[in-house]
């Protein structure tokens, strides 16, 4: 791994965890959890030894599942009239002037999420200011069903007479009828006609 994707990591020297280290400091009872989700979470890979972890590893597997109710996001965007936190003495670094995660490092004012979003010299920076119109997230739109065509109006049953040349016949309900051409009686044609005009 680069040092571009490891940006998140701030550890001073190299500790990594097996997967068993790592559960045991997650508190989870087996590293199942961990194996089965290993392409989903932050880890460390060197050719066929299996995933490491680092603390920062874990701090933002810790992140990712991190339920967070909307009374307790209430609680954390408190307005600016009231202290945002009781330990913010606590920190010892600060906080970000954009999205007020705690700083980890000294002598910056940005995380470093917020710092890759700075422009390269010589480009300018994207954002809000930005001439550039914003992609519509595909299937985030409600989208109208079609208007179906309106059937035209089925004609009314025709009832045929009896012809009495014809050869009797005996319909899947039971009943025996005259017909050179039905197979059903007219009793089931009309029952099947309004079972079409009623669906």
């Amino acid at each position: 791994m680069t040092a571009w994707t490891r940006r998140h990591c701030t550890c001073v020297e190299v500790r990594n965890l097996t997967y068993e280290q790592a559960a045991a400091a997650l508190a989870l009872t087996s590293d199942r959890w961990l194996r089965d989700n290993i392409s989903r979470l932050p880890h460390q890979k060197f050719g066929q030894q299996p995933a490491v972890f680092c603390h920062c590893d874990l701090r933002l597997i810790q992140a990712m599942r991190t339920v967070m109710p909307p009374e307790a996001l209430h609680l954390l965007d408190a307005p600016a009239d009231q202290p945002a936190n009781q330990h913010e003495g606590e920190l010892p670094y600060g906080r970000c002037e954009d999205c007020r995660t705690p700083l980890t490092r000294p002598g910056r004012s940005r995380c470093a999420g917020c710092k890759h979003l700075d422009p390269v010299p010589g480009q300018r920076r994207r954002g809000a200011t930005s001439r550039q119109r914003t992609i519509q997230p595909p299937l985030l739109t409600a989208v109208p069903p079609a208007a179906e065509p309106a059937e035209p109006a089925r004609p009314p049953f025709q009832w045929k007479p009896e012809d009495p040349l014809a050869p009797t016949r005996i319909c899947g309900c039971g009943r025996d009828f005259k017909s050179r051409t039905d197979q059903t009686c007219q009793d089931c044609q009309f029952a099947a006609h309004q079972e079409a005009v009623t669906a």
